[in-house]
């Protein structure tokens, strides 16, 4: 099944369409939620333990992986609901042969009527397209399980090239690859990698550019009507309004595989300079939108299921900041003490208020010691004297 991927760069929004299912996401995020995948389980447990001679079998294995994640099989054959059209492969081939032959006649009787026109590039390209599809299904059919099998293997092998660009363009910093210029830019980066040291590559082949299509994203139902008016009744007045911050050009890609995907989303994270970091907490890959000195992803931590992985670690970093310092300790120590007081006495207000006022004077007191506007000294002197 194809994907319908689109970018809308202004509001750093990525649509995501297979099929009926649309998604929402973070700008590239899917890609990078690609990369952090556990391949080792879908070679160990999927790939390993599937009898590809097996369809049912098959099938099992492709809605794990599918669970996992769906862009692994954009594909144009749609091979994961179709499975069972291989079994009968000869009539399969019959209605390709019949497709194309009516197909063919249209083609015929169009240049008839109009032999410029621009339906007969599409019936041509559409031709084009139905060909192919039959050689390929020739193709596949010769050896099914073999076929499939290998669709898993690919889909890891390219996920570890993928992974593997990431390392050197965004994660090393390595002089002796780079020959001195380690500070190059990402995109930079790959070019280097990609003329001098894997020139056979040609990553950006395949890129789908008849495939991509440009709309427009308005900030409400309103902007939108009143855009659709002002073209109608003056174009001048429509396309200033393109200039507006609340309107934004979205691009579309129609991805017909995998590799597709991969290629327009790494793409784009090279050009639009995207800071592609790995957790130090879950060692998942994620993207630094605000800050680049970023450290930890927005994944629920797997310490803490409630926590993220920024949240957990900020939280044992003030753990461990209080542990080992005594200070702190003590001002913790005095803060849990008159709060356990507050809560036993629910009635007290004069209680609650007086502790109301100790815990925002010892936040303040507290800050100014942590950032080294108050020492050591006065800060247990004014903690021993309010305790």
């Amino acid at each position: 099944m194809e994907a319908l991927i689109s970018f809308d760069f202004a509001k750093m929004k990525e649509y995501i369409k297979i099929g009926n299912k649309s998604n929402e996401l973070s700008i590239c995020s899917s890609f990078i939620d690609v990369l952090s995948l556990d391949t080792d389980y879908i070679e160990n447990e999927i790939i390993k333990k599937t009898n590809f001679n097996d369809m049912n079998d098959v099938k099992k294995a492709y809605k794990k992986a599918y669970k996992m994640q769906p862009l692994l099989f954009i594909d144009e054959f749609n091979l994961i609901n179709h499975l069972d059209n291989f079994s009968n492969p000869q009539k399969t081939i019959q209605d390709y042969n019949h497709s194309i032959s009516q197909l063919s006649k249209l083609i015929e009787d169009q240049k008839e009527i109009d032999a410029n026109s621009t339906i007969l590039n599409e019936l041509n390209d559409n031709l084009k397209f139905l060909k192919q599809k039959r050689k390929n299904y020739i193709k596949i059919t010769k050896n099914l399980s073999k076929y499939v099998n290998t669709i898993f293997s690919v889909i890891l092998n390219r996920i570890d090239l993928y992974r593997n660009l990431v390392q050197i363009c965004y994660l090393n910093n390595v002089d002796a690859f780079f020959k001195g210029f380690s500070q190059l830019s990402p995109l930079n980066k790959f070019i280097f990698y990609n003329k001098f040291e894997h020139s056979k590559n040609n990553l950006f082949n395949n890129l789908p550019s008849s495939n991509i299509n440009f709309t427009f994203s308005f900030s409400s139902n309103e902007s939108r009507e009143d855009f659709k008016k002002k073209a109608e009744n003056n174009p001048e007045k429509a396309l200033k309004l393109l200039f507006e911050e609340n309107i934004s050009t979205i691009y579309e890609y129609n991805c017909k595989n995998f590799e597709q995907f991969l290629q327009i989303s790494f793409f784009t994270c090279l050009t639009k300079n995207f800071n592609i970091k790995k957790c130090e907490n879950c060692g998942k890959y994620f993207i630094a939108y605000q800050r680049s000195d970023e450290k930890y992803c927005n994944r629920n931590s797997p310490q803490d299921k409630n926590k993220t992985c920024k949240q957990y670690t900020n939280f044992e970093n003030w753990k461990n900041n209080i542990n080992s310092n005594e200070e702190l300790k003590t001002y913790r120590r005095i803060y849990m003490a008159k709060q356990m007081q507050t809560r036993r006495n629910p009635d007290n207000l004069d209680l609650k208020n007086n502790f109301e006022m100790w815990k925002k004077e010892a936040q303040k007191i507290r800050n100014e010691y942590i950032h080294g506007h108050l020492n050591k000294k006065d800060f247990l002197d004014w903690l021993n004297t309010n305790s």
